[in-house]
């Protein structure tokens, strides 16, 4: 990743939700996998104006992705959730 490194210095994420994270190294080697990212497999791409996109998948090629299904589970929760409430109340 020589050319991001020499890019990139660090990167700051600011959510409405959680806190501040930065990443001082964003992409130094880490000394031990993380298990949570492991699941996740993410794929980071970076646009740079220097030329094409630059993209870093450190625990390998997420493939397609699962978002419709997350969604759809998500779903059927919610749905369970007003059942049993209007179930209780009525």
């Amino acid at each position: 990743m020589g050319v991001l490194d020499s890019l990139v210095t660090g990167i700051r994420v600011d959510t409405a939700w959680g806190p501040t994270i930065n990443l001082d190294q964003p992409f130094a080697e880490t000394p031990e996998p993380n298990p949570f990212l492991q699941l996740l497999k993410p794929k980071i791409t970076v646009a740079l104006t220097t030329g094409s996109p630059v993209s870093i998948a450190p625990y390998g090629d997420p493939g397609d992705t699962l978002w419709p299904v997350v969604e759809f589970v998500a779903a059927l929760g919610a749905l369970a959730l007003v059942y049993l409430v209007a179930r209780r109340v009525l």
